[in-house]
C-alpha cells in the first residue's frame, strides 16, 4: 500500500509543479506561488484523492500549529504514514534549523517539523474538504480543479472515479 501512495502523491506533486498557473488562474487558492503557501489545498487534494482507493479512516489530513498558533501547515498521514507535499516551501527559511525539509515527504514514520507545529488536529479528507471550500475556496472552482487533476492524473496511468 506504501507504494502506491507514494506513487500517487509524487504524481500529483507533479501536476500541481507543472500546472500551478492553471490552478491560481482557476481561482483554487493559494497556488500562484507553488510550493509556498498552498499547503492545505494540496493535501486536501491528495486526501479526497487517496480516499478513492483506500479506507477512509486511515486518511488523515493534519492541521499543524506553532505553540502560539501564528503559523500552520498541512499534510495528510495514511496508516500513520507522513506524506507531505509543499514541505520544501520551509527549506529556504528553516533548513539551517531543521534537516530533511528540502524535498516533499512521503511515507515517513516523522514530520520533520513536528517540533515547530506542535499542535495537530487530524480530520478526514471529507471535513479538510469541506472546511476548505467553506473558508477560503468555492465549490464551483474547486470541482474542475479535481476533474483536472483526474485527467492528468489519467494520463499517468491512474482511473479515479469523479466526486460524487
Amino acid at each position: 500500500m506504501d507504494g502506491l501512495v507514494t506513487k500517487l502523491a509524487k504524481d500529483l506533486r507533479n501536476v500541481f509543479e507543472e500546472n500551478f498557473d492553471y490552478f491560481d488562474e482557476s481561482g483554487v487558492p493559494f497556488f500562484g506561488m507553488f510550493p509556498e503557501n498552498c499547503c492545505q489545498g494540496a493535501s486536501v487534494f491528495l486526501g479526497m484523492l487517496l480516499s478513492h482507493f483506500f479506507t477512509r479512516d486511515i486518511i488523515k489530513v493534519v492541521h499543524g500549529s506553532t505553540r502560539n498558533r501564528l503559523y500552520h501547515h498541512f499534510w495528510v498521514e495514511v496508516d500513520s504514514k507522513i506524506y507531505d507535499l509543499t514541505l520544501d516551501q520551509f527549506y529556504k527559511n528553516m533548513g539551517d534549523k531543521y534537516t530533511g525539509i528540502e524535498f516533499p515527504v512521503y511515507g515517513e514514520d516523522k514530520h520533520p517539523l513536528r517540533q515547530y507545529f506542535f499542535y495537530k488536529e487530524k480530520m478526514s479528507a471529507v471535513l479538510a474538504f469541506s472546511i476548505f471550500v467553506q473558508k477560503h475556496a468555492n465549490l464551483e472552482e474547486i470541482l474542475p480543479a479535481y476533474q483536472f487533476i483526474s485527467r492528468e492524473l489519467e494520463v499517468m496511468g491512474w482511473k479515479i472515479p469523479s466526486p460524487e
